[in-house]
């Protein structure tokens, strides 16, 4: 009987995957003048009790979050430039509770520190949580968080399982992008790639749980080298 395959072939095969070196491909169409520096509104999701709005900075094409429920929230991988998300929050009726980091930015400067400065919000990592899906402590209802398994225990996930479309949401960092996995430059500064592609697997495993339905908001967006098939749309 074939079976499927095991953990080894599949880790060996997401390591493969890491170290690939990025092709640059020919540009299918001109883009539109964009203010390259300037944090910008790229999706935004409403329910009854529930807001999920995703920010982009054009220049590296990084994907942050703001999360909202009940008159609270939490914001997912802030960029330096913190004053949109605690203005934006402000204007929604939100008081910015947690911040959450689902990975180490070495590509950027990340704003949790200033952002739990001026908020009094908590800053949630991987390696302060149990193993697990749990709920967020401090954080809107129906928000969880789920550290990854692996040596780095630097990574972890985020979801919101509340919504008027019954779609739970998943917040994934850079270790699942769109078309493809783990950002390079995360490979280069960790000479351990099997431990990133436990943290892969881990994740991929966690995220197949959750059902089709399941919509996945990486961490970085079109554009970006990490995500070597991402379209603009």
């Amino acid at each position: 009987m074939q079976g499927y395959p095991t953990r080894s072939i599949l880790l060996l095969a997401i390591a493969a995957v890491l170290i690939v070196p990025v092709v640059a491909g020919e540009p299918t169409a001109k883009e539109p003048e964009r203010n390259w520096g300037a944090l910008t509104v790229s999706f935004e999701h409403r329910t009854d009790d529930s807001v999920i709005r995703q920010y982009e900075l054009p220049a590296l094409a990084q994907l942050s979050y703001l999360v909202g429920a009940e008159g609270a929230c939490v914001v997912v991988d802030p960029q330096r430039d913190v004053d949109t998300y605690v203005r934006d929050a402000e204007a929604l009726g939100l008081e910015i509770t947690a911040v959450i980091l689902t990975h180490a930015h070495t590509d950027c400067v990340a704003g949790h520190a200033e952002l739990a400065m001026r908020t009094g919000a908590r800053v949630v990592r991987s390696a302060d949580l149990e193993l697990g899906w749990q709920p967020l402590a401090h954080g809107p209802p129906g928000v969880e968080v789920r550290p990854l398994e692996g040596g780095a225990r630097d990574g972890l996930l985020a979801r919101l399982r509340r919504g008027g479309d019954g779609r739970t949401s998943v917040f994934t960092g850079d270790t699942l992008l769109v078309g493809t996995v783990q950002s390079p430059e995360d490979i280069e500064l960790d000479s351990d790639v099997m431990s990133r592609a436990e943290q892969t697997l881990d994740a991929v495993q966690a995220v197949s749980l959750l059902g089709d339905e399941t919509r996945i908001l990486p961490g970085h967006g079109a554009g970006r080298f990490g995500g070597r098939v991402l379209e603009p749309d």
